[in-house]
């Protein structure tokens, strides 16, 4: 009698000392369904077909253009490389244009509430998101975004939004929806996870045939270049790295394999998916011109 008692008071105080939430059963549905996995991380020719397109490249040019200033200032205030930054920004918002409409207490509740295969991380996000709140004095309900509770230009979740934003603008607060507040908060997210600006990121790589199904591949498999030329893989040009990530791409008609160095990884940190990693690379590459 007195376990059900205290059972009963605890959900009693939870229920009084939250906000009302509007469960999203839409969105826990995506969590319930078992975690798809496949070690090319799905086609990469729809991927760059959603991700690369000239439309975007072109925004992204006149961003570059428009927040030079910004641009410059972190680069040297953080060490890292402009194009990176611009291309993180157009990939997750297409320049804020984008950024969810989700209501986001809506979504960490209901997934920190209900039973899903990611429920433990989300129910450290939705206490993140509480932190915030009270950090801005902002009604938590006003927070919108993705399904998965990320939010502003850059698409970040609570934790990481309290970890690495920035005011960038010196306007007095941190503002997820400001550009000039992005451009600091991403470079100083690449800074901490050890950017290294001017180095290589990734090098493509040769193997025999036009379909690759030997090692495993993906952001998280590290090879020492010793062991893949055994395997038949070297790459095209000369790399200073000894132990590299081997990130396989599927087009329509062939795979590509690429070596991801260090930097790669700090993008794949940011999104854990060689698709991602390779579109902010092929991004930033097309704004330094290079294909």
């Amino acid at each position: 009698m007195k376990v059900v008692l205290y059972i009963f008071t605890a959900l009693f105080f939870i229920s009084c000392s939250s906000p009302k939430a509007n469960l999203r059963y839409d969105v826990l549905a995506r969590y319930k369904a078992p975690k798809k996995t496949h070690k090319t991380d799905a086609s990469w020719a729809r991927y760059r077909k959603n991700v690369l397109k000239t439309s975007r490249i072109k925004r992204a040019k006149a961003f570059m253009k428009r927040y030079s200033k910004e641009l410059k200032k972190a680069e040297k205030t953080y060490n890292v490389d402009k194009e990176y930054i611009v291309a993180f920004i157009a990939i997750e918002s297409n320049f804020c244009s984008y950024t969810g409409n989700y209501v986001v207490y809506d979504v960490l509740y209901t997934l920190a509430n209900c039973q899903n295969r990611m429920q433990n991380f989300f129910q450290q996000e939705l206490k993140a998101l509480k932190r915030l709140s009270a950090l801005q004095d902002k009604d938590i309900r006003s927070y919108k975004g993705s399904f998965a509770g990320a939010m502003g230009c850059v698409q970040q979740l609570p934790s990481v939004y309290l970890k690495y934003s920035v005011d960038f603008d010196h306007d007095g607060k941190k503002d997820l929806y400001s550009l000039v507040d992005c451009i600091g908060t991403i470079a100083n997210f690449m800074k901490k996870n050890g950017w290294q600006k001017g180095a290589t990121v990734t090098v493509r790589a040769r193997y025999k045939g036009s379909r690759y199904s030997g090692l495993e591949t993906g952001y998280n498999r590290l090879y020492d270049l010793k062991t893949l030329k055994k395997h038949g893989i070297t790459p095209r040009k000369k790399i200073k790295e000894k132990v590299v990530s081997l990130l396989q791409l599927r087009d329509i008609d062939h795979d590509e394999l690429w070596l991801g160095c260090k930097n790669m990884r700090v993008l794949t940190a940011y999104n854990h998916s060689t698709n991602y990693g390779m579109a902010i690379y092929k991004f930033a590459q097309r704004l330094k011109g290079k294909r």
